[in-house]
């Protein structure tokens, strides 16, 4: 099972995770928030390309999540470079998040 490893980096701080791509969208959105003592309604993701662009991507469900892990794949890049941000007010995630309640 390929495994992937991620530098999430929040307020200049970097942490390395590591995940499958069986892993949920869910449960890894849960461990960067364990991480930081963070709430994770207030919580994004991004992700960074690994192509030349070097193109900056929400993450905000499921789908995001394995077409992420697909991109890496293709790259043959095992490892993923995530941007971490909080929202002041928790509407502002996007509606289609699937963000765990």
């Amino acid at each position: 099972m390929e495994t992937f490893c991620a530098v999430a980096r929040y307020k200049g701080e970097g942490r390395v995770l590591q995940f499958t791509v069986l892993s949920s969208w869910e449960s890894v959105l849960a461990e960067i928030c364990q991480r930081w003592d963070l709430e994770l309604s207030s919580v994004r993701v991004k992700f960074v390309t690994p192509d030349l662009n070097r193109t900056v991507c929400p993450i905000d469900t499921e789908v995001d999540f394995q077409r992420m892990c697909h991109i890496y794949h293709m790259f043959n890049s095992a490892a993923v470079d995530l941007i971490v941000e909080t929202v002041q007010d928790p509407l502002d995630v996007p509606s289609g998040s699937s963000l765990p309640s």
